[in-house]
């Protein structure tokens, strides 16, 4: 019984790590998105005031997203394709991070970008 009680402890340790937001991964997550997905996806993640933003910025946003991500998958394309996102510096201050991720493309290449996040409501957003 006591074996069968510190297993059950151990996968529950193991699925509390794995279950939570961090910064790290949201901007892992974002990087990926940012390749390979849809406007809507990437503009969930980022954070985008206190304030409900009007109907005319949300189009303004997804304006704008939606040009990027047509951009990067080009790119990544020309690349042969998106492979990978590791975090390589992180600088994370109570409610604020700074997460610089590089991504490495199907060609070997490499690019890095620095982005800074905000926890809002125990959830990792993208500051703009």
């Amino acid at each position: 019984m006591k074996k069968i009680l510190t297993i059950l402890t151990f996968f529950t340790f193991i699925l509390i790590g794995c279950g939570g937001s961090s910064a790290e991964k949201t901007a892992v997550d974002f990087t990926q998105k940012l390749y390979t997905s849809n406007t809507k996806t990437v503009v969930d993640m980022l954070y985008l005031g206190d304030e409900k933003p009007t109907k005319a910025d949300m189009d303004f946003v997804f304006q704008k997203i939606d040009s990027v991500l047509e951009q990067n998958k080009a790119k990544a394309k020309k690349r042969g394709g998106f492979k990978k996102a590791d975090v390589i510096k992180k600088d994370i201050d109570g409610n604020t991070a700074s997460i610089r991720v590089q991504t490495t493309f199907k060609d070997g290449s490499t690019q890095a970008d620095t982005m800074d996040l905000i926890k809002i409501n125990n959830k990792w957003k993208i500051r703009l």
